[in-house]
């Protein structure tokens, strides 16, 4: 496993470079609902679509 952090701009660079990556299941992108659903309305030009570009795999667990 190969750890590539993008810190910056609300996690959005993560989450552009994710939702640009193929749709091979070798990237993932992990984050919480309030950043992903936040974004569109926290940030006026975002390259993605939070709700489109990503899908959700499944819950990680809380403890």
């Amino acid at each position: 496993m190969i750890v590539d952090n993008k810190p910056g701009a609300g996690t959005t660079i993560a989450a552009e470079f994710v939702s640009k990556a193929p749709a091979d299941g070798y990237t993932l992108y992990i984050a919480t609902a309030s950043l992903m659903g936040g974004d569109k309305v926290l940030y006026k030009n975002i390259k993605y679509q939070p709700l489109i570009s990503c899908r959700l795999p499944g819950w990680w667990p809380r403890r």
